[in-house]
C-alpha cells in the first residue's frame, strides 16, 4: 500500500480523482470477495493474496478522496481542515471498527447456534467422532471444532457484507470535485 499509494499520488496529479477510485472500488471489492472465501484450512498465500488485492485497492481510494476533500479548501483554512480531517479519520476508523466487532460478534452467535443445531447424535460426522474417540475427548473436539467454523463463516460473513460497502462507495464518484489550480 506504501509504494501503491505514491504511484496514485502521482497519477491522481494528471487525472481526475474518479479515475483512480473507479479502479480501486472494484479492487477492494474484489479482494475482500476472496477473502469471504477462505477457509480454516486456508495457507498463508491464501490470506496474503486478498490482502494484498485490498492494500492496492485502499491506496486507489484513499489518495484521491484526500485529493478531493482538500480541493475546495483555502490555503489559510489548510492546517485546521487537516486537524480536522485527521480528527475525523481517527473517531470514524473507532467507530467503523466497535461497529464491524459488534457484527462480528453477533455473526458468531448466531452461526454458532446454526451449528449447534447440526451437532446432533443423528448425524454421521459425529458418530464417526464418538466412535474414534472417548466421549469424555470427543465432545470438546466436537465443540471447539465448532466454534472455530462459527468464527470462520462470521469472517466470511462480515467480509461479504463489507464487500457490499465498499461497492456502494461507486456513488461517490460523480460527484468527484478536481483541485482548481489556485491563483498565488
Amino acid at each position: 500500500m506504501l509504494l501503491s499509494s505514491v504511484a496514485v499520488g502521482v497519477l491522481t496529479d494528471r487525472v481526475h480523482p474518479r479515475w483512480p477510485v473507479l479502479v480501486g472500488v472494484p479492487l477492494c471489492a474484489y479482494g475482500m470477495h476472496l477473502a469471504s472465501r477462505l477457509t480454516l484450512q486456508a495457507d498463508m498465500s491464501a490470506i496474503l493474496e486478498p490482502a494484498a488485492i485490498i492494500g492496492l485497492g485502499l491506496s486507489f481510494l484513499a489518495v484521491p478522496v484526500s485529493v478531493c476533500l482538500f480541493a475546495t479548501i483555502k490555503p489559510e483554512q489548510m492546517a485546521n481542515a487537516s486537524v480536522l480531517n485527521s480528527y475525523l479519520s481517527v473517531i470514524s476508523g473507532s467507530a467503523s471498527l466497535a461497529i464491524v466487532t459488534s457484527l462480528l460478534m453477533h455473526r458468531i452467535e448466531v452461526n454458532s447456534i446454526r451449528l449447534a443445531e447440526a451437532v446432533r447424535h443423528g448425524n454421521p460426522a459425529v458418530q464417526h467422532i464418538l466412535h474414534a474417540m472417548e466421549p469424555g475427548l470427543a465432545y470438546p473436539v466436537i465443540y471447539g471444532q465448532m466454534l472455530r467454523q462459527a468464527a470462520m463463516f462470521s469472517f466470511n460473513d462480515v467480509l461479504y457484507a463489507l464487500t457490499l460497502v465498499v461497492l456502494s462507495l461507486a456513488l461517490y464518484v460523480p460527484f468527484a470535485r478536481r483541485a482548481e489550480a489556485r491563483q498565488p
